[in-house]
């Protein structure tokens, strides 16, 4: 993976709040790393680095609607609120709106955290997709009672048998 974007994102499949996760750009770094983890018998995954402005956005949707949505901002790369990042509530232009809803359509969920970012060019990318995502942050930013948004949904599910 490394030869073929020569810069990645690696991430271990079991973790959260952006821990364990690192960036590389250089050929003798990634030998490195993946050699220490391969002796270590980590399971990670690889994504390619997409310069994004050092923000992404947390998508929230829950019964196949969005009900909040957050743009997310570091110094770094890593824009996880647990590692200093800042968040504030943002409108989703449609075709993000969309890629958040297909993403759980696809993905079979009633629901899901959709972390989505904007290339150089404005295009959009999901880069995670959480099923059992945090939203304290996302709470703290938007004034929204989320855990309500997801009380009502179950709530209505489990009434019109649709569990």
């Amino acid at each position: 993976a490394f030869h073929q974007f020569k810069n990645i994102v690696v991430k271990p499949i079991f973790g959260s709040l952006g821990r364990g996760m690192v960036q590389i750009d250089n050929e003798d770094v990634a030998y490195r790393v993946f050699k220490a983890w391969q002796l270590s018998r980590y399971v990670y995954y690889i994504q390619e680095y997409i310069c994004h402005g050092n923000k992404d956005m947390r998508v929230f949707v829950i019964g196949g609607r969005v009900v909040a949505a957050i743009c997310r901002h570091n110094t770094g790369w890593r824009t996880n609120l647990s590692r200093g990042g800042s968040a504030r509530p943002v409108q989703l232009d449609s075709l993000t709106e969309q890629l958040a809803l297909k993403t759980a359509v696809l993905l079979g969920a009633d629901y899901l955290g959709v972390d989505i970012l904007t290339d150089e060019t404005g295009a959009p990318y999901v880069i995670e997709a959480n099923s059992i995502p945090g939203w304290q942050g996302l709470q703290e930013a938007t004034a929204l009672d989320i855990s309500q948004y997801l009380a009502d949904y179950i709530y209505t599910a489990a009434k019109d048998g649709n569990s």
